[in-house]
């Protein structure tokens, strides 16, 4: 079953590498173009990478690059293609650490919960995009999979090893893990739990933590100055992770309705069916189901919220939803056991069901892909120009750059041609600017960047330094850095959904024929490619 399941599980996120656009910014600036230094050396540099505040880890960038160089040196692959591999080398991933994990629910709660996970696996929109995102969290994801499949399959210091990992990477997936911690406590004593977290913290927190301090120029312990900046509130002025923005305490239920549908339902009320089910592992299968939902009411608590956060409980929100199916189905057997009719109407409701989510599912994924992959598109168009620009300037959309993977090297010495202006806009917050020349710039405490999001205006250029110019035309809407449409010529354009002018609901989904934008429920604006009219 585990091939199969895996080649299904690999095609389909491979599909989602290719075709989802980049959903954070974060995504971007605090790990594509860190990492776009240490290949290439040269990229944006965003504030959580400056020695003095020390944020972010570079050996989470260094597993990636051991990966990509050799493709680099040895291939002399593009830029383009090094982010698509990579994208796609994550996907491969997460599809190993799914299939182990439907395999294992197989072993353990019988074939119809594997198949109903493997199918809710297959299809949300969710895991579509965060299996192959370049952020720790998706990472943790990963772990969280992998580690659940082992607990599943009494391996638990190997579930628990996998949870160092993960926690000495991105601490906020600790909740997720600590249940698996008592068990194993309980079923493999302390002395063996204790060696394993030795172990785990040397390898995973300790060299790590060498690592950086080498790179950094300055001893540092990455993961607890993110704690203690986005928990305690140390740095920032005292406020974190808020200064970036708050959101309302649904925030989280509706990008999971969004993005999961009925499975998301399934899986809030798979602990009282578990409960009312007669099976015998009851108290495990809560166990097993209890940690994702209690992570989620953690994250719901916290006012600054972003969509990434709670990608690590995807594929535990799967296997509850799909242990809720399997247990009704099998109650349902249970009650109309003496009826051939009866059992036959509950199979074609239960099979139709699943039809019609999967079918909804696709439908948001290919949506997220054609109304928002025009940044991509174009940066993809610029690599292909014979005359390359050497400057490109973006105002409004400056948090749309798909990183310099996608801007033009020169063929003499792979140096990029192409360099990325930034010209203000209506934002007011501290934008990324270049990395200090290699090697200085991970050890160079630059003075413009700071922790409380404060504008430099420094990281703006003039608009007689553009060249060529990036940005989504609102209807000949203009926000002030980039001037007069008229200074501007269209050379390349793809279409990018108007959200200010689209229905919620309809801009979520995709109908085929284009029946929402024909009946104006959805409005799509050009995302473009503009060259300055001398």
């Amino acid at each position: 079953m585990f091939l199969e399941v895996l080649s299904v599980l690999v095609a389909v996120r491979l599909v989602g590498a290719i075709t989802a656009p980049i959903m954070d910014c974060d995504e971007t600036f605090n790990y594509l173009e860190p990492l776009h230094y240490l290949l290439f050396h040269n990229g944006l540099q965003p504030w959580e990478y400056s020695p003095a505040f020390a944020l972010r880890s570079y050996s989470y960038l260094a597993y990636h690059a051991a990966v990509l160089y050799p493709l680099q040196m040895i291939f002399s692959a593009d830029k383009v293609s090094l982010f698509y591999f990579l994208r796609s080398s994550l996907g491969v991933l997460s599809a190993i650490c799914e299939a182990y994990l439907v395999v294992s629910v197989r072993s353990r709660f019988g074939k119809t919960t594997a198949w109903i996970l493997f199918l809710f696996l297959g299809i949300n929109s969710g895991m579509f995009h965060a299996s192959v995102s370049f952020i720790p969290s998706s990472l943790c994801m990963y772990a969280v999979t992998a580690g659940y499949a082992f607990w599943i399959s009494n391996r638990y210091l190997s579930g628990l090893a996998v949870g160092a990992f993960a926690v000495f990477q991105w601490p906020y997936v600790a909740p997720m893990f600590i249940p698996m911690g008592f068990s194993a406590l309980y079923h493999r004593g302390f002395t063996k739990v204790f060696v394993c977290a030795i172990l785990s913290t040397l390898m995973f927190l300790l060299i790590p933590s060498i690592f950086d301090s080498y790179i950094y120029g300055k001893p540092v312990i990455p993961v607890l100055n993110q704690v203690l900046y986005n928990v305690v509130g140390e740095g920032g002025g005292g406020e974190g992770a808020n200064l970036y923005g708050t959101e309302p305490w649904d925030y989280y239920f509706r990008n999971l309705i969004l993005n999961f549908q009925g499975i998301f339902g399934l899986s809030l009320i798979s602990p009282l069916v578990i409960l009312v089910s007669r099976e015998k592992e009851k108290w495990q299968m809560l166990l097993f189901v209890l940690p994702h939902i209690i992570q989620l009411g953690l994250f719901t608590m916290l006012e600054h919220k972003e969509e990434r956060f709670v990608s690590m409980i995807y594929p535990m929100l799967c296997l509850s939803a799909a242990l809720s199916v399997s247990l009704v189905w099998k109650g349902i057997n249970l009650y109309v056991r003496n009826s051939r009719i009866a059992k036959s109407i509950a199979k074609v409701v239960v099979i139709s069901a699943l039809l019609v989510t999967a079918v909804i599912a696709i439908s948001r994924s290919f949506a997220l892909y054609k109304n928002y992959r025009a940044p991509q598109e174009i940066f993809r168009y610029v690599n292909s120009m014979e005359e390359k620009p050497l400057s490109i300037c973006m105002e409004k959309e400056w948090y749309r750059f798909p990183s310099s993977f996608f801007l033009p090297v020169s063929n003499n010495d792979q140096r990029d041609t192409t360099k990325i202006l930034w010209l203000r806009s209506k934002f007011r917050g501290l934008l990324p600017q270049p990395f200090a020349p290699w090697p200085m710039g991970t050890t160079t405490e630059p003075t413009y960047l700071n922790d409380r999001n404060q504008e430099d205006m420094h990281a703006y250029s003039k608009i007689d330094d553009c060249q060529y110019a990036v940005d989504l035309d609102l209807d000949g809407e203009n926000t002030g850095g980039l001037g007069s449409w008229k200074q501007w010529k269209k050379v390349f354009c793809v279409p990018f959904m108007d959200s200010s002018r689209s229905r919620p609901v309809f801009r979520s989904f995709y109908l085929p024929y284009n029946l929402l934008e024909n009946y104006g429920f959805v409005h799509y604006s050009d995302y473009c490619l503009l060259k300055k009219i001398a």
